[in-house]
C-alpha cells in the first residue's frame, strides 16, 4: 500500500508540477530485502530511517515521508529527523502530499 501511494504521489508531482521533476526523488530504503541485498545496499551507503522522497527546491533539500494513516515513524526514523538540518513532513495521503508540494514550491 505504501509503494502504492508513493507511486501516486510521484506521478502527481511529474505530471503536475514539472518544475519538480529531477529534484523529487525517492530514496531506495526499503527493509524488505534478503541479508545478502541489505548488507550490499548497508555498503554503498543506505541509511536507516532516510526519508521517502527529497525534494530539492531553490537550493534547499526537504525531506518527505510516506506514512500509511496507521503507521508511525520507526526510532531510525526519528532520529534521521532530528539529525538533518531541513523541514521534514510526514503524508499520508495524496491530498497531504500535494498541500506540502505546493507550500514548498510557492516559497
Amino acid at each position: 500500500m505504501e509503494d502504492r501511494l508513493l507511486a501516486e504521489c510521484f506521478k502527481l508531482a511529474w505530471n503536475k508540477y514539472p518544475q519538480t521533476r529531477r529534484n523529487l526523488f525517492h530514496v531506495p530504503n526499503e527493509r524488505k530485502q534478503d541479508p545478502i541485498k541489505g548488507a550490499q545496499m548497508k555498503a554503498k551507503g543506505v541509511i536507516a530511517g532516510v526519508s521517502d522522497f527529497i525534494l530539492i527546491n531553490d537550493g534547499k533539500a526537504y525531506a518527505l515521508e510516506c506514512k500509511l494513516p496507521d503507521c508511525r515513524q520507526s526510532d531510525s526514523q526519528k532520529e534521521w529527523q532530528q539529525a538533518i538540518q531541513c523541514p521534514y513532513y510526514i503524508f499520508r495521503s495524496v491530498e497531504e502530499f500535494e498541500t506540502i508540494l505546493k507550500s514548498i514550491i510557492s516559497l
